[in-house]
């Protein structure tokens, strides 16, 4: 029996009531006591990475880190590192793990199969046979030896900005070295079952991405559990590669679902069957559904309730200047203080099909605009209205602002106070280069000048992700500026954006296998010595993928 939890775990917090009402560490802890309670045999408990970013327990990182805690107090048999557990950089992510060392005894295994210091001499102390973070890993349960390694997906490590000189190898170009592991796992290490925590992911449909071509191309893994992509699977996928059988689970993220698997081991022929499949969602209801009765387990709460304490506390100086009613032992006047209110749900324009100018995003971007002039504003009235008076300071105020979708992490619910919590919640990521915070937490708000050229480029770029040519983290929400498009400008703009997209399609259906998508890449790859012929030929006889490619040309070279 098989558990995997779900990237940036944190408390979903009503301000009102201070309950959450979807994910919850104390709703987690409640499920996977039931399963361990309820169940015959041996239960195996891992996460896939990003254990850490996204919420307010952030800032207990450099002290008492919850997350940790959390897998520590729940007995996970092994984790990942995800690309955020690289936000404050490997040195940052050496901080935390030896914070909660020192704290508390953290010892939960992490496997990083793929991962190279890179001379990196902050974590070297932490990894290694026998240490913190190891290659791979194997438990005995019951008589039957289960083997782990974990991977960072390419696209998980390209997110990794700041792991450097850590480094991933590239999964598409190491399956052999992965095999290697798993071969090793096996015939070496003696383990019946193998199981890979991949911080690598799937579409939502669980029938694409890095995951599926893993079990395509490595022989041996019976189970991974996929993490990154945010993509809950409703249903165990099974991939076949030649004789044997992968399966493919994922909770999704934040926290609102545990994924469980029953697996069956077979001795006699080594492989292991899918017996029962379940992704939970962490509410009141969902554990209801699951037993009546069943409620979040107290003890948990009671450590997420010291935590707020501590955090409330700490955040006093800032509370106290924010907030007239603040009172350090009340929760509801400090993190949990009411703030706003919403008319609507507000959320990431990243979930749209086509990004595109929403809510969130304008708020985001309004607020990194509008709140550092105020602040000149301020300077500005202190100064007697007279920047002569203070010469060194910069009263210009900024007229444009931009964040990108890819930052935008919570969630503004309509229907119940918007509290501090929440909106923390809404740009919680990054580091900081003010070395004097003793924990660099945020990304920095930086500023520049910029002259037509390079704004009319920031609007193109906004175009591009709004064409799905890019990921939809790299959209970019605008504030204080309006554009519009010239008409030819904007005719030859989408007709290259679509034939990129063509490309885009036809490239990756190819790749998948597509012979018709094969046909038109390589006829296409003939343009230049034979002036499409190969590919009108293909056109002519219903090919779609040339099809597509020969309309978007000039007229005048669809007559050749």
């Amino acid at each position: 029996d098989h558990a995997n939890g779900a990237d940036h775990v944190g408390l979903d917090v009503d301000p009102v009531s201070g309950t959450g009402t979807v994910g919850a560490y104390d709703r987690i802890a409640a499920y996977i006591n039931y399963v361990r309670a309820t169940t015959r045999h041996p239960v195996v408990l891992v996460d896939s990475g990003d254990w850490t970013m996204g919420t307010i327990y952030d800032l207990t990182l450099g002290d008492l880190p919850l997350a940790l805690l959390f897998m520590d107090f729940m007995h996970y048999d092994a984790v990942t590192l995800g690309n955020h557990e690289f936000d404050y950089t490997p040195r940052g992510l050496a901080r935390i793990l030896l914070a909660a060392r020192h704290t508390f005894g953290f010892h939960t295994p992490i496997v990083a199969s793929n991962m190279n210091l890179g001379g990196n001499t902050d974590l070297a102390p932490l990894v290694g046979a026998g240490n913190l973070i190891d290659t791979s890993r194997v438990v005995g349960l019951n008589g039957v030896r289960v083997g782990f390694i974990g991977l960072m997906g390419e696209a998980a490590a390209i997110d990794a900005a700041a792991s450097a000189p850590v480094s991933f190898f590239k999964l598409s170009t190491h399956y052999a070295d992965i095999q290697s592991l798993v071969d090793t796992l096996h015939d070496t290490q003696g383990a019946d079952i193998v199981i890979v925590l991949s911080h690598s992911g799937t579409d939502a449909a669980g029938t694409r991405g890095e995951d599926v071509e893993l079990a395509r191309h490595v022989h041996g893994i019976d189970l991974i559990a996929s993490g990154h992509t945010h993509t809950p699977l409703a249903s165990v996928h099974a991939v076949t590669n030649g004789t044997w059988t992968t399966q493919i689970i994922d909770a999704g993220a934040y926290g609102t679902n545990v994924s469980r698997i029953d697996l069956t081991f077979k001795p006699s022929t080594r492989t292991t069957t899918v017996n029962a499949f379940s992704n939970v969602p962490m509410t009141d209801a969902g554990l209801a559904a699951v037993s009546p009765g069943l409620v979040r387990y107290e003890v948990m709460s009671r450590i997420v309730r010291f935590t707020d304490q501590q955090l409330n506390l700490s955040l006093g100086p800032f509370f106290s200047t924010t907030f007239p009613d603040y009172s350090s032992p009340s929760l509801g006047t400090g993190i949990y203080h009411p703030v706003a209110a919403a008319a609507q749900d507000m959320v990431s324009n990243g979930a749209n099909v086509v990004p595109s100018p929403n809510g969130l995003g304008d708020l985001a971007a309004d607020a990194e605009r509008n709140v550092p002039n105020a602040i000149i504003a301020a300077t500005l009235a202190g100064v007697g209205g007279n920047p002569a008076n203070l010469p060194t300071y910069d009263f210009t105020p900024f007229q444009l602002g931009v964040v990108a979708t890819g930052i935008l992490r919570g969630k503004l619910r309509s229907g119940v106070p918007i509290s501090f919590a929440d909106v923390y919640d809404v740009l919680p990521l990054g580091i900081t280069p003010d070395s004097s915070q003793a924990l660099p937490v945020g990304y920095p708000m930086i500023s520049l000048y910029l002259d037509l050229a390079d704004l009319k480029k920031v609007a193109a770029l906004q175009l591009v992700a709004q064409t799905n040519l890019v990921a939809p983290d790299f959209y970019l929400n605008l504030s204080g500026i309006q554009y519009s498009l010239n008409s030819d400008g904007a005719n030859a703009y989408f007709k290259y954006a679509t034939a990129a997209a063509v490309l885009q399609v036809t490239s990756s259906k190819a790749t998948a296998g597509s012979a018709a998508a094969m046909q038109a890449m390589n006829a296409l790859a003939t343009l230049g010595s034979d002036s499409g012929a190969a590919l009108l030929t293909a056109y002519a006889a219903g090919n779609p993928y040339a099809g597509a490619m020969v309309k978007l040309n000039d007229a005048r070279h669809r007559a050749r």
